[in-house]
């Protein structure tokens, strides 16, 4: 049960905090909380309501703490890990010829190799 409760205030904050320009950071009240969770399509208990109500101001009023830091000589990290590519450099070669490649097939026509019919 605690999980499910969990679950769905994370749904529900989530849904909220990805329209949260367009709440305009509005007060967060009974009736924000109601129309996130229908656009979320939660059905939620007169006690939910109440419970999210309040878990939200909590939320909210933690990232309000954030933006009051001073982050103008931090860079942004857009990943915790920095990315690198392992891969090779893609440098363009001679292939093999399609006549070397097609020799050993008795199954081919017009450079390409002959299969069996898909419907």
């Amino acid at each position: 049960k605690e999980f499910k409760a969990f679950t769905r205030t994370i749904t529900l904050f989530h849904n909220f905090y990805k329209h949260r320009a367009h709440y305009n950071f509005m007060e967060i009240n009974r009736e924000l909380i109601i129309k996130v969770a229908k656009n979320a399509r939660l059905s939620l208990s007169e006690e939910e309501i109440t419970q999210f109500t309040d878990d939200f101001k909590n939320i909210l009023s933690a990232f309000s703490e954030l933006d009051e830091l001073n982050t103008s000589k931090v860079k942004p990290s857009f990943h915790p890990i920095e990315l690198k590519n392992v891969l090779r450099e893609d440098n363009a070669k001679e292939s093999v010829p399609v006549e070397e490649i097609l020799k050993n097939s008795k199954h081919k026509k017009n450079n390409y190799f002959l299969g069996p019919k898909a419907l």
